[in-house]
């Protein structure tokens, strides 16, 4: 659809230095509404991010009172926290979000995109993310898929 971003199923993942920071961000997140917790025990933590869909947004669902958008999900599991969107944005505002509530409890290893390049346009923005990233030095994984 014109004006929507391409998808690019995206990853990040983090070393949890501080399990009971990360617990308590969770809960936090859940009370305000912005997360739906499905589990969580003494070591492992799994949920979705999740925000009122934008006015005006293409799916039915939108319309129904209190609905809510899935933005990513998130696993906590051996002491690496994994966040996963389709979009290069959502993962980029959920980084944000986690790295300055989480400072020092958490640290960053690596994203991982993979995206299915069915023109060229698509090819042309999956090359631009790769150029972004390594620019910046940050770990990477690029598939294209066919």
């Amino acid at each position: 659809m014109k004006g929507m971003e391409t998808m690019i199923f995206s990853n990040a993942y983090y070393k949890v230095h501080d399990f009971g920071k990360v617990a308590a961000l969770f809960e936090k997140l859940e009370k305000e509404g912005q997360f739906n917790l499905h589990k969580m025990d003494s070591q492992e933590i799994e949920g979705t991010f999740v925000r009122p869909y934008p006015k005006g947004h293409w799916n039915p669902l939108s319309a129904l009172p209190g609905a809510m958008q899935v933005v990513g999900g998130v696993e906590v599991k051996g002491g690496i926290l994994t966040i996963d969107t389709k979009t290069k944005s959502a993962l980029a505002g959920l980084r944000g979000m986690l790295e300055s509530g989480l400072a020092g409890a958490i640290s960053f290893e690596r994203e991982e995109f993979q995206g299915h390049a069915g023109d060229d346009k698509e090819k042309e923005i999956l090359m631009e993310l790769w150029d972004e990233r390594t620019r910046h030095g940050g770990g990477w994984k690029l598939e294209v898929l066919k």
